[in-house]
């Protein structure tokens, strides 16, 4: 199911394999979302999985755990698109470019409290879209899914802004920035 492999970890003492999805992962990203994505949560259309399946507009990074897609995380690039998230903040239209959306972390409920999350956040931001190919992540959660705030303020993310955003219910807007490093200016070049 795993693509490209990134790295490996043990889960409840089972090896675990990271790394990017590609079309033959849909049936399986699509039945996860259906299992583990909550009440306060909007869903991935399985357009926009197709899409990201196919690295034209996105990424998906998964988790596999005994031949099965433990978790996912759905990533959005959306470019110049009247979507982007980065237009909300205030981004400069060239800025757009190196933006990424947290669109979607789903963890199989048997193997939640893992770290997977976690895991699957530093796989991309490490391997899979480092900077200065990203240099401003943004997601957004409802403001009564206290969950997912925890969770991405302790990713690093920041609230920028509260509103009615997607679904008509008020939504914190997340941000988080990364520099460009002359070595991440090198691998810049080197990314596919």
């Amino acid at each position: 199911m795993i693509r490209n492999p990134v790295t490996e970890t043990v889960i409840g003492g089972r090896p675990c394999h990271i790394g990017t999805l590609g079309p033959a992962a849909r049936h399986a990203v699509l039945a996860l979302q259906e299992e583990g994505i909550g009440d306060l949560m909007f869903p991935i259309s399985p357009a926009e999985v197709d899409h990201m399946l196919t690295d034209q507009g996105g990424r998906i990074v998964g988790a596999e755990v005994q031949g099965r897609l433990a978790a996912f995380f759905a990533i959005l690039l959306p470019g110049r698109s009247p979507d982007n998230l980065g237009r909300d903040d205030g981004l400069p239209e060239e800025a757009l470019d190196h933006v990424a959306h947290w669109t979607a972390v789903i963890v199989r409920p048997d193997l939640r409290g893992h770290g997977l999350q976690r895991r699957l956040m530093a796989a991309t931001l490490e391997a899979v879209l480092p900077p200065p190919r990203v240099r401003h992540w943004f997601a957004t959660a409802r403001v009564e899914n206290a969950a997912s705030v925890r969770s991405f303020l302790s990713a690093g993310l920041r609230i920028v802004k509260v509103g009615p955003k997607y679904d008509g219910h008020d939504r914190y807007l997340f941000r988080q920035d990364f520099p460009v490093t002359a070595d991440a200016h090198h691998r810049e070049h080197a990314f596919p």
